[in-house]
């Protein structure tokens, strides 16, 4: 996904995309529901990530201004 947005391939984007959604595990929290508890770190590490290379202010060198933990 990160390949086909950083290169502008729409079609390589919506396959992996529809490839992510039909190997994924189903919804364990309906939508609507109040969840039990925030997502482990490591899943919000790439929600994110995905969240920030989505938006165009991801930066691949690793050297986003933010500090480090």
């Amino acid at each position: 996904m990160a390949a086909a947005q950083r290169t502008g391939d729409h079609d390589g984007l919506r396959q992996a995309t529809a490839n992510l959604k039909a190997e994924g595990p189903t919804r364990i929290t309906r939508i609507g529901a109040a969840p039990t508890g925030p997502p482990p770190p490591p899943i919000r590490e790439q929600i994110n990530t995905l969240i920030h290379l989505l938006s165009g202010t991801h930066d691949d060198s690793g050297e986003d201004g933010s500090e480090s933990r």
